[in-house]
C-alpha cells in the first residue's frame, strides 16, 4: 500500500511518480494528499491523472 505526498504542478517529476505508480502493479495507491502553495489546485491536478 502506498500513500503519494505530492507538491505536484510546478515541475513534471512528481507527474511522472504518480503516472509511473498507477501503471505498476506492485503498488497499491490507498492516498494521495497535496501540499504547499494552492492545494486545492493541486489536488484537482492529481484527480485529472486518475
Amino acid at each position: 500500500p502506498v500513500i503519494f505526498d505530492t507538491d505536484i504542478c510546478g515541475d513534471i517529476d512528481d507527474t511522472w511518480a504518480l503516472v509511473t505508480l498507477l501503471q505498476s502493479p506492485e503498488f497499491d495507491i490507498k492516498l494521495i494528499t497535496t501540499a504547499v502553495g494552492d492545494t486545492p489546485a493541486k489536488a484537482k491536478t492529481a484527480a485529472k491523472i486518475l
